[in-house]
């Protein structure tokens, strides 16, 4: 049964008056109810609002993990994209370093037997 607000404010009184702190009569009153809605809850209320509370988490960590998919998926197309981007970057660099080797080389070559024939 709830207590009353006069029954509350004269624990109230006579507490403060014995302890001398009203942080700790505050404290030990909030165990009691003063109304109706303020009784402690019981076990099956509290129990059901948990498994409701659970199941909205796990809605939200079902909806966060699609969209963490979805994301990892974009992100792993746009790294092949740019991976293969790089790929025909580096073998275009290194067939034109290839084809200046290879000429520079010939002209040395050449230069060498010209040098040799006419030395």
């Amino acid at each position: 049964m709830p207590m009353t607000e006069r029954s509350r404010h004269k624990l109230y009184e006579t507490f403060t008056a014995l302890i001398d702190d009203e942080d700790a009569v505050q404290e030990m009153l909030s165990y009691f109810p003063a109304r109706d809605v303020e009784e402690p809850v019981t076990k099956d209320f509290l129990r059901a609002e948990l498994q409701t509370e659970i199941g909205a988490v796990r809605l939200e960590v079902g909806d966060l993990r699609a969209e963490l998919q979805a994301e990892i998926g974009g992100l792993r197309a746009e790294l092949h994209s740019e991976i293969g981007g790089l790929r025909a970057e580096v073998h275009q660099s290194a067939r034109a370093t290839q084809t200046w080797v290879i000429s520079t080389g010939l002209s040395l070559a050449g230069l060498i037997l010209a040098v040799a024939r006419f030395g």
